[in-house]
This record gives structure tokens, sequence and C-alpha cells, in this order.
């Protein structure tokens, strides 16, 4: 089970290397911008790529090899949302930063919080009892779910007002 989450994470990162780090390397973005598009419709169809494939490879990877995520689906969704944030983490950060702040910006967004769950839950029985109890309380999950999916929303936002502001030599450098 751990590979199958651990391979869709790895994914929405590549898809961000695809997406944004080939085209800024290629310098498409200025091309694309001489263009009568949008620069929302631009960022947004970033996004809704990464978002597509992603959630496209989670429902297939996790419905043939780890049938468990579907129990409860609460899990399952909650997982998901995470890797699309990741995703849209990973692309607003290759956008936004040098190539290095790119690649381990939305990996450390993403490891301190897991880091302080893990302290809290493993530090002792108590505490290990609360958070599960959290869990799995009737809207522990649901909490969980929207509180990222909200967060991914705001990192489209935000991203999608910055590529719209910035300059073209922003974009390609």
């Amino acid at each position: 089970m751990a590979l199958v989450f651990n391979i869709n994470f790895l994914l929405a990162l590549l898809w961000s290397e695809w997406l944004i780090t080939r085209e800024r390397s290629k310098r498409t973005f200025a091309w694309l911008r001489t263009l009568p598009i949008d620069d929302r419709a631009l960022a947004g169809s970033k996004f809704v790529a990464s978002a597509g494939l992603s959630g496209l490879f989670w429902v297939l990877s996790t419905a043939l090899f780890a049938r468990e995520f579907w129990r409860p689906v609460g899990t399952w969704i909650v997982l998901l949302t995470l890797v699309l944030a990741f995703g849209g983490l990973a692309i607003a950060a290759k956008w936004r930063f040098s190539w290095r702040v790119g690649h381990i910006g939305p990996l450390v967004v993403f490891a301190a919080p897991l880091l302080l769950f893990m302290a809290i839950a493993g530090d002792g029985t108590d505490r290990r009892d609360a958070v599960m109890a959290l869990w799995n309380a009737p809207w522990g999950r649901s909490v969980v779910s929207v509180s990222v999916f909200l967060f991914y929303v705001a990192i489209v936002i935000i991203t999608t007002r910055w590529v719209a502001r910035a300059d073209t030599v922003d974009l390609v450098d």
C-alpha cells in the first residue's frame, strides 16, 4: 500500500517537472504569452492537467494494486487530496522559484506536518489514542480532506494570479 501511495506521490512530482521545468528550459512560455490566450487559462491548464493525470493514476493504481485504500473511502479521499495538493504545490514552487527550491520546497512543506504528526502520535499511547480517535471520528477524515483541498485551491488561485501579473522573464528564467 505504501508503495502505491509513494509512486503516485512521485508521479505528481514528475508531472510538475514535465509541465513546468521542461517548458521553462525550452522557453515556450514566452511563445505562449504572445498568443491570444489569457494567462489565467495558461496557468489553470497546468493545474488541470496535473490534477487529471494524478487523479487518473491514483484511481487506477489503487483499484488494481491497493484496494485496501478504498475501505473506508474517507482514507482514499484524504490520500487523493494529498497527492493533488502535492502536485499543485510542486507546480507552483517550480514556476515561482529556482529549480533547487522548486524540487525541495514541496517536500519540505509536506514533510513538516507529517513529522509533527508522527512526533505527536508516536510519543505515547495516550497521544496516539487521542489522534486516532480524532481520525476515526465521523467528521475526522472529512475535515482533513476539505482542509487539504482548500489548501490546493489556495495554491491554484495564488499561482494563477502571480502568473497573470508576472513578466515573461520571470516565467522563463
